[in-house]
């Protein structure tokens, strides 16, 4: 069995309190109670939570994009390059476009 990410909605779950307030948290912490926000920081950590690049994008009204134009994608040797840029570009809060 694939163990899913933890989603803002787990986090919220977990520490008692809607998926708004994980979000101020993340974005605004100023915003929240310190009890709150020590509850959610906690589940944040306890999940091993990591927001995803275009959520936090959008949160911030941030587009960092990088674009890849390939001919094709059909060469497994090109996916597995793809795969590991993707995965730095995301790590980094980059999306990736790809246009073939």
């Amino acid at each position: 069995m694939i163990a899913k990410n933890p989603t803002i909605y787990d986090v919220a779950r977990l520490a008692g309190v809607s998926s708004a307030t994980v979000s101020r948290v993340l974005n605004e912490p100023s915003k929240v109670q310190p009890e709150k926000r020590k509850r959610v920081v906690d589940a944040i950590t306890r999940l091993n939570f990591t927001p995803k690049a275009q959520a936090v994008a959008n949160s911030r009204q941030q587009y960092k994009k990088i674009g890849v134009i390939a001919p094709f994608f059909t060469q497994p040797s090109f996916m597995q390059r793809l795969r590991g840029v993707s995965e730095i570009l995301s790590n980094e809060h980059y999306e990736l476009v790809l246009y073939a």
